[in-house]
């Protein structure tokens, strides 16, 4: 695998919490989406999130099939997140109390006077783009896919990473 290149951020951050989606759900929602991996800027310039950020490196990267780089896609950022961020939260896990804990530890303003329960329902609509087929998305499925060697490491270690935050039975 390549090595990862050095990002510095023109912002500097006192707190950085990492929120975990389960990988089998980010999958399901990217079936919704059909993300095509590119990453367009506010300036509009649109990059591949491969060349910047793949552990694979772009060319293999380019080579696996949808399911395979979105959790190449999970792996990488959930790494990343993972070296700097001082705690992760789990997204089944959210809830106003949770957030409350978060917007204090953050140290941000009125915090006590937020409905965080109204955010916690909000949540959990957001970002589920189901597509209706292929919503069984399952470890076994993605197992007896045809893979390549690629494909086959980057499933290893999607199922290793997620041990670190969900159940043997989950992953």
């Amino acid at each position: 695998m390549s090595s990862r290149r050095n990002r510095h951020s023109p912002f500097k951050f006192n707190h950085i919490f990492l929120l975990v989606r389960h990988p089998l759900k980010v999958l399901r929602s990217a079936y919704g989406t059909r993300w095509d991996f590119k990453y367009t800027s506010s300036s509009g310039i649109t990059s591949d999130v491969a060349n910047d950020e793949s552990l694979l490196g772009p060319e293999e990267f380019g080579k696996l099939a949808f399911e395979f780089k979105v959790l190449e896609w999970w792996l990488m950022y959930t790494l990343l997140g993972e070296n700097i961020a001082e705690c992760y939260i789990r997204n089944e896990d959210i809830s106003g109390e949770l957030f409350l804990n978060i917007c204090l530890r953050a140290e941000l303003t009125n915090c006590t006077t937020k409905d965080w329960a109204s955010l916690q329902d909000y949540s959990k609509k957001y970002n589920s783009h189901h597509s209706g087929e292929n919503d069984e998305v399952t470890w076994e499925k993605l197992e007896s896919m045809d893979k390549t060697e690629s494909e086959n490491t980057v499933l290893h270690h999607a199922r290793q990473l997620c041990l670190k935050f969900y159940s043997s039975e989950d992953c």
